[in-house]
């Protein structure tokens, strides 16, 4: 079905488009290479970083963050269909880590 789609969709899409877009079922360790350092690219697509996507320390700094200006301001999570989250965001203060460098609090506010 998903061919289908593409095929309707892709004469649609101007020639630079179509060239920055890639589908794989096989061979898409090698495309990544190409484009991504082995040592920045989780060993799970084919590079050697052993720190799986969305562990890593700025990710993690940017996680906790974001947890904590929520918290702050009192913003609430929302739901597939834009209704609140019970129990956000005060539920999300078991991912502020300020034990992390630089501390999540002392980003500059904007």
């Amino acid at each position: 079905i998903f061919n289908t789609i593409w095929a309707v969709i892709k004469p649609m899409l101007d020639e630079a488009t179509r060239e920055k877009v890639g589908l794989f079922r096989t061979g898409y360790k090698e495309a990544l290479l190409k484009e991504i350092d082995a040592d920045q690219l989780p060993e799970c697509y084919g590079g050697t970083c052993p720190i799986p996507l969305g562990e890593s320390l700025e990710d993690r700094m940017l996680n906790s963050h974001v947890c904590k200006i929520l918290i702050e301001k009192g913003i609430p999570m929302k739901d597939d269909d834009g209704k609140d989250i019970p129990g956000t965001p005060e539920s999300l203060a078991k991912y502020v880590d300020d034990s992390l460098p630089y501390g999540v609090s002392k980003f500059p506010e904007q």
